[in-house]
């Protein structure tokens, strides 16, 4: 399951990551299980790939309020991640401005 949204902590000696959730991507719209609002606790292991700005990154290089893609499999509970992306500031700058043309 594919999703967007904020990271809220890091703790990068468990290795896990709050996300609050703000969408689910694609198909998995209809089928997601953490709803927009939701806080999705993930645990990510060492083989997850982290990019921040298109670079493989350590877990480590993630803030809290980044916002992510985060793809992940649900195993009870929690969350399992298998991909975060850190999008861009220019990314969200661009859409910032999009928005405010709208309005």
């Amino acid at each position: 399951m594919v999703i967007e949204g904020t990271i809220r902590d890091v703790d990068i000696v468990t290795r896990e990551v709050l996300v609050l959730v703000k969408a689910a991507a694609g198909a998995d719209l209809q089928s997601a299980e953490s709803a927009a609002g939701d806080i999705l606790d993930l645990d990510v292991p060492v083989i997850c790939p982290v990019f921040v700005n298109g670079e493989r990154v350590k877990l480590r290089l993630l803030q809290p309020l980044d916002q992510v893609v985060v793809d992940f499999r649900k195993e009870g509970a929690r969350g399992i991640a298998l991909f975060i992306e850190v999008r861009p500031q220019a990314d969200r700058l661009r859409l910032a401005d999009k928005a405010s043309v709208m309005v």
